[in-house]
């Protein structure tokens, strides 16, 4: 089966992590089972609002649930990071 190119352009890895590159994720993510919270802050100021738009447009849902869903997902995020599920490549 052949796609068809929708013209939409692919993230680089740069920005599908968070902006962050792998060593600055791996630093981070030592930091977070150390306690400190300073890479969920980063996932939370870098995502936040687009993530919020997108779920008010795409599902018609208000500010207080679409913040709602955002943060639930993000600590469920926090959990597999630290659970080792999630790593810097299938962020």
């Amino acid at each position: 089966m052949v796609f068809k190119d929708t013209g939409k352009k692919t993230a680089s890895p740069h920005q599908q992590n968070f902006g962050l590159s792998e060593s600055a994720f791996e630093r981070l993510l030592q930091a977070l089972r150390s306690g400190e919270e300073e890479l969920i802050v980063h996932i939370y100021e870098y995502h936040m609002a687009l993530c919020t738009a997108y779920l008010m447009k795409e599902y018609d849902v208000k500010r207080n649930a679409a913040y709602d869903l955002f943060m639930d997902t993000l600590m469920d995020m926090r959990e597999k990071m630290l659970s080792g599920k999630i790593k810097y490549g299938n962020l």
